[in-house]
């Protein structure tokens, strides 16, 4: 019995020490990323520090970039550095470098998200041999950044702030310094600038895609069509949210949305049903339904005494009395 225990331990301790070794050689071996793909590697000899890498369409260019952080009480600025077919070409410190890409002609664009308590961010762009061609401060943390094929464009997006940066969407001509802002239709994971329709694609983290144009104005309805297609009802109800009323009111998908929000076997609480029962009563005083309008809103006031239409529900029911 000792025997069998003795070698089992043994057994368990090689076992233990090979998976060990495998993990550590697996850390050691330099991984060659898909297209466009970061990757959390040990940059070693070659770039100096430890951070994310991405490659440029043609993989002739490899961005690598560090987020500053502090060490103890001290702030470290963090780093950034362009390869060219695994040559250095330059390198240097910035205060936050993130989401930075690298296009074919080796121009970067960097998301700088600052070393402050405030809400604010700067975009930068640099050519090649690391010359700063174009910068952009805001008052609004920065998210998410892509640029056009031949590197003239570029977007970048802004999260939510107290000020008019907030949730924007920024268009940059690069060579001409234009810069256009408008709102940030949808939340996305990933953007594509499309210079010959002069339209973006923004692809939000359901794989649904809305094309805008330079102006930030919605150019089809697909975006809404994959989203019924796929039972994203909460997420179309977020992006009703965005439509001025005089427009959905006349939507019938918005009335059947409404609907399954608190009726379906989809039903969601994302806005709560007391919202919810408001707006389907808004959908009926907007078509002058007065009597629809008053049975969803006192649905609503039974959930919540505060949802903001009790007032206007006591008028309505008091033109009904009085008319009957």
């Amino acid at each position: 019995m000792i025997i069998l225990t003795y070698i089992l331990i043994t057994i368990l301790v090689i076992g233990i020490i090979l998976v060990l070794k495998k993990t550590k050689t697996k850390k050691e071996v330099y991984e060659q990323p898909e297209r466009n793909v970061r990757k959390i590697i040990r940059f070693g000899d070659k770039a100096g520090f430890i951070g994310l890498m991405e490659y440029s369409p043609n993989e002739n260019f490899c961005v690598y970039y560090s987020d500053g952080h502090y060490e103890k009480s001290n702030w470290k600025l963090g780093n950034l550095a362009l390869f060219e077919n695994e040559e250095l070409i330059f390198k240097k410190q910035i205060e936050r470098p993130n989401n930075c890409k690298v296009n074919n002609n080796g121009t970067i664009i960097c998301c700088d998200w600052l070393n402050s308590e405030t809400f604010e961010g700067n975009f930068i762009s640099f050519d090649k041999i690391g010359n700063e061609i174009y910068s952009k401060k805001t008052k609004a943390n920065l998210g998410l950044c892509s640029i056009s094929e031949n590197s003239d464009f570029s977007i970048f997006e802004t999260y939510s702030s107290d000020n008019e940066d907030s949730n924007k969407i920024f268009l940059v001509n690069i060579s001409t310094k234009e810069t256009r802002k408008f709102d940030r239709p949808i939340s996305f994971t990933s953007s594509y600038i499309n210079l010959e329709k002069e339209t973006i694609i923004l692809t939000d983290r359901n794989n649904c895609k809305m094309e805008i144009n330079f102006n930030g104005q919605e150019i089809n309805s697909n975006y809404k069509t994959q989203l019924k297609e796929k039972n994203l009802l909460n997420e179309l109800l977020l992006y009703y949210e965005k439509i001025p009323d005089k427009t959905k009111f006349k939507d019938s998908d918005y009335l059947n949305a409404l609907t399954q929000a608190v009726e379906g076997v989809h039903k969601t609480y994302s806005f709560g049903f007391d919202k919810i029962y408001r707006k389907i009563g808004e959908f009926h005083e907007e078509r002058n339904e007065i009597q629809k309008t008053i049975f969803y809103w006192e649905k609503a006031i039974k959930l919540n005494s505060k949802v903001g239409i009790k007032r206007k529900l006591e008028i309505y029911k008091k033109t009904v009395a009085n008319n009957s």
